[in-house]
């Protein structure tokens, strides 16, 4: 299950790389929209729908980035309904997932990550082994927080603080279409 997690995260960041590109050649030619998949919608619209609006060369090039991008969207969904499949099958990830703020893709990400929990002596020290802990810098009678440490799991860490893309329902049913 990890291994799909490390997978659908690679060809997130694919998506999200090519999806900077496409951004960044269009807006050589005037074409700017708002970031997120509505903005891309556009974006993918002008090159494959509108050919006078773009250098025969650019949008032959460019169409590519575009191909490549849906090819990834469906990728992306379909390792998403995997996830979703063994998270339905696994009792431990199904019981996560009833906490606030928990979905299918953060429930099955932290079984396939912890194996043991029992390994932990406290919440407190599964949260400092994910790497969401303030570093101390306490001195005396002076104790002092600073930023997280980041010295655990940054998949793990990056899909509690910042949320997997397309984790809602809303979100898994919007398509780049």
């Amino acid at each position: 299950m990890l291994a799909l997690h490390r997978t659908r995260d690679l060809l997130i960041r694919q998506r999200t790389m090519l999806s900077n590109a496409l951004r960044g050649h269009l807006a050589e030619f005037g074409f700017i929209a708002a970031q997120g998949i509505s903005g891309m919608t556009k974006l993918m619209m002008v090159v494959e729908e509108e050919a006078e609006a773009l250098p025969a060369t650019a949008r032959l090039a460019l169409i590519h980035i575009v191909l490549q991008i849906r090819s990834l969207q469906e990728r992306v969904k379909a390792v998403d309904e995997e996830v979703v499949a063994w998270h339905k099958a696994n009792e431990v990830s199904r019981r996560l997932e009833t906490i606030p703020g928990i979905g299918p893709i953060i429930a099955s990400a932290l079984v396939a990550s912890i194996t043991d929990v029992k390994e932990f002596k406290s919440a407190r020290q599964l949260a400092a082994w994910i790497g969401l802990l303030p570093r101390q810098s306490s001195s005396g009678n002076r104790e002092r927080l600073g930023h997280i440490t980041k010295q655990g799991d940054p998949y793990l860490r990056r899909l509690l603080v910042i949320g997997p893309p397309q984790c809602s329902d809303l979100a898994r049913r919007m398509v780049w279409a």
